[in-house]
């Protein structure tokens, strides 16, 4: 996300590395990614807001004092600007965009898709064992939580762990000790109209045939 939240810099980057490249991008439903970002950020401990409403009103003042992107919530769920430049610089048939709604649905058969794209030889078991990860969710024990949010701070500590374990198994514990939050009805209905016309700008640029309701029913 941050790629192509960051495209004015990060297209001239791509085009001098490799201007024939492919590009992927992957959309979520844009309350809902922001509500991702948001537990995952309070999850840590880093989040002092009590509700996602209250992030996305303290946002300009956290963007005008350069906070880190991951604390742009709204701004970050915010893509037809960023797609349309990926598409004119790129060419449309060389920007593939997917959706997390079609991992949710056939998450090999959508790994496999956007492997073709790139133009890798199909391969057995090409799609499994991925690792799942930055998951998301509030703490199952808050001191547990807080007896690792003070370990990562450790500088000796995180060094050892990490030369001690796999991210995978430390990703595997992590989702474990999180409970999935689900995004209240009332903050989609109170969020939902900020992403309006984006949405009906970004539905301008892909293929509907291929979008989940949420892009469709915004055209």
């Amino acid at each position: 996300m941050s790629t192509l939240y960051y495209h004015a810099h990060a297209i001239p980057e791509i085009q001098r590395l490799n201007p024939d490249t492919r590009i992927v991008i992957m959309l979520r439903e844009p309350v809902e990614r922001a509500h991702s970002a948001f537990d995952y950020m309070t999850a840590r401990g880093f989040e002092r807001a009590s509700t996602l409403q209250e992030a996305f009103e303290d946002e300009e003042r956290r963007i005008s004092e350069n906070w880190h992107h991951l604390w742009h919530y709204q701004a970050m769920s915010h893509y037809a600007q960023s797609i349309r430049a990926f598409q004119d610089a790129f060419g449309v048939e060389r920007v593939g965009i997917w959706f997390y709604d079609d991992l949710q649905r056939d998450y090999v058969a959508t790994v496999s898709e956007v492997l073709r794209f790139i133009g890798t030889a199909p391969a057995s078991d090409e799609a499994a064992g991925v690792p799942i990860v930055n998951s998301s969710g509030s703490p199952r024990s808050r001191v547990v939580q807080a007896t690792l949010h003070a370990a990562t701070r450790n500088e000796p500590i995180r060094r050892a762990v990490k030369r001690l374990t796999s991210y995978r198994a430390r990703e595997a514990v992590r989702r474990r000790l999180l409970r999935r939050n689900e995004l209240d009805p009332t903050t989609r209905r109170e969020l939902s109209p900020l992403f309006a016309e984006d949405l009906r700008e970004l539905s301008k640029l892909v293929d509907l045939s291929r979008a989940p309701h949420w892009l469709r029913d915004a055209e």
